[in-house]
This record gives C-alpha cells, sequence and structure tokens, in this order.
C-alpha cells in the first residue's frame, strides 16, 4: 500500500513538475499548456496535502517533488492573505466611484434574486453580461428609478450574446461589438468634471469550439481598443481566463488587476455546476494607471448565478 501511495505521489509531482516547466520553456504555444494554466490552481493544491503525507510516510524524495507546486502557490497567493485596501482621505470620497460587474447567467431566471444582489452592492455604475430581454425589463422596472441612464443591448437569440450598463452618472457615449463568444460594450459615462470609459467584457470560453485562440483574439482586441483611449479606462466583465493564463499577463502588462492591487484571498468568482463552493477567478475589474483602486469585495450572493458579483471602488483623475 505504501509502494502504492508513494508511486501515485511521485507520478503526480512529476507531472507538476513538467506544467511548470512547460510553462516557463514552451508556454500557451501548446494547447495542453494552455489548459493547465486554466485549472493551475486546482492542479497545485493537493500537494499542500500531499506533502505531509509524503512525511509521515517518511517518503523523503517524493516529498521534495512537492516543493515546487508548493512555492509557486505561496509565491501567487502569500501577497493575498494579507487584508488590503487603500487608505481613504476626504478627497478620495468625494470623487471615487464604485462600479460592480456581474455575469448574472443567461440561464437564470430568478430574477429578483437579481435585482436583490444589486440592490445589496448599491453601486454606482452597474456592468451585466450575458443579459436576457426579459431580464432586462424586470431591472428597469424593479431597480430603474436608482439608474437614471443605462444601455441594455439584449439579443433575443439568446441571452448569452446580451450585455448592459446601469448608471447614477450620465452615459455619454454607448458602442458594442461582438466578440468570439458574446457582445461585448463600451460606454463613456460622465464622473464629475471628467470622463472614464468602461469596457463591459465578455471574453470567449476557451472549452467550446474556437478554444484559447478565440479567447486570445477577444484579448487582442479589447487591448486595441483601449489603447485608442485618451480618457481613464476600466475594463470590467467576465474574461473567462485565470491569472496563471497567458492573456492574464497581456492585460496587466497595461492595467492594474484590482483583486491583486487592493484585495484579500483567493477572489474565486466562478463555481461550476459540480462543486458547492467557487474553484477560480474569471471576473475581473481591471483599470489603468490614472486611476486608484480603494477596495474590491466578491459578492457571497450570487443571485442564483455560476458567477459572483464583483465590487470595487476606485478614485483618479477623468478627464
Amino acid at each position: 500500500m505504501i509502494y502504492l501511495i508513494r508511486t501515485l505521489i511521485g507520478a503526480y509531482g512529476l507531472g507538476v513538475l513538467g506544467v511548470l516547466g512547460g510553462r516557463i520553456v514552451i508556454g500557451e504555444t501548446w494547447t495542453v499548456i494552455a489548459f493547465f494554466n486554466a485549472i493551475l490552481d486546482l492542479v497545485l493544491f493537493p500537494s499542500l496535502v500531499l506533502l505531509p503525507l509524503a512525511l509521515l510516510l517518511r517518503q523523503r524524495f517524493v516529498a521534495t517533488l512537492m516543493l515546487p507546486p508548493i512555492l509557486a502557490l505561496v509565491g501567487w497567493y502569500a501577497p493575498l492573505l494579507v487584508v488590503s485596501g487603500s487608505v481613504q482621505s476626504a478627497e478620495d470620497a468625494a470623487s471615487r466611484l464604485s462600479l460592480v460587474s456581474y455575469n448574472v447567467n443567461g440561464h437564470n431566471d430568478d430574477f429578483e434574486a437579481i435585482a436583490t444582489v444589486l440592490r445589496e452592492m448599491n453601486a454606482d455604475v452597474v456592468v451585466l453580461q450575458e443579459l436576457g430581454p426579459a431580464l432586462a425589463d424586470y431591472l428597469l422596472a424593479a431597480i430603474g428609478d436608482d439608474y437614471p441612464f443605462n444601455t441594455l443591448q439584449v439579443n433575443v437569440r439568446h441571452a448569452i450574446y446580451g450585455e448592459g450598463v446601469l448608471s447614477r452618472h450620465e452615459i455619454v457615449e454607448s458602442s458594442t461589438w461582438m466578440g468570439e463568444l458574446g457582445g461585448n460594450q463600451r460606454v463613456l459615462i460622465q464622473v464629475g468634471d471628467g470622463q472614464v470609459a468602461v469596457y463591459n467584457i465578455h471574453a470567449a470560453y476557451p472549452f467550446v469550439v474556437g478554444g484559447f485562440d478565440s479567447r486570445r483574439r477577444d484579448v487582442s482586441t479589447i487591448l486595441e481598443l483601449a489603447a485608442a483611449e485618451t480618457v481613464p479606462v476600466i475594463l470590467a466583465g467576465d474574461f473567462n481566463l485565470t491569472p496563471r493564463s497567458e492573456d492574464y499577463d497581456r492585460l496587466v502588462s497595461t492595467y492594474v488587476d484590482v483583486h491583486a492591487a487592493v484585495g484579500s484571498g483567493l477572489g474565486y468568482t466562478f463555481t461550476p455546476r459540480f462543486s458547492p463552493i467557487p474553484l477560480a477567478r474569471i471576473d475581473y475589474i481591471f483599470v489603468d494607471e490614472r486611476l486608484t483602486p480603494l477596495r474590491i469585495r466578491v459578492g457571497s450572493d450570487t443571485g442564483g448565478s455560476d458567477h459572483s458579483p464583483v465590487w470595487v471602488t476606485i478614485t483618479g483623475e477623468s478627464e
């Protein structure tokens, strides 16, 4: 029995070493590396249990194989175990903007639960993905008085292609484009004397037709469009990628991941059907260097969706 356990743990350790090495040497030019990047946290977490088990069985070599995945986890998550957040001055309080991004799940018909989540979040700007026409009508009736400015781009063919923005601040411009999977949206919002561009993103799900290349094309389009902005930029939505993905690295080379900057904990936002708890962080809010993130939190109430809402407050210059 000990031999079998040692063999299984050793095979796991060697496999993980192969994946970690592949990330460095090969990268996502190989689809298999892109796949493991998408689920890498789940692949590495067992090492936290297998290391003490190997030590208990006095299998030192096997225990040594557990060190690389554990060191990777520590490097990625140790900074997020410290409660973070920027200190807000009186000036910040006067100029800050709150925003919530929420993939409501196009199959979710519990409209009141969704409205309850949004009331509780009480954000200045609401960014929604997978918005169907029936839910759009319901939200306008239920919380429309709190959000006098809105642009809801629904799709009667399927809710997965719909998106919408509700705002307490004036929406000056609005445009949409069809990505590899669903609708995406850009709105220009008047905040005080200035403006900010908010992108509502629903990037391609890489485990369907088109694969990781489809998501890569979506991210390229986002970066190209946002690079042309002359005002501060917020990118919010369901990006369908994890922080281990190369597409994530492309985004944070220009923009600040608010959770990484001021958040704490895992920040997981997606709960698969087979799981009672969230298993991945795929919903994000990024800001450019002209904006300062103050706080972020992931809502515990999903309103019947498989995604948790993500709420932030930010401050900074607007033009």
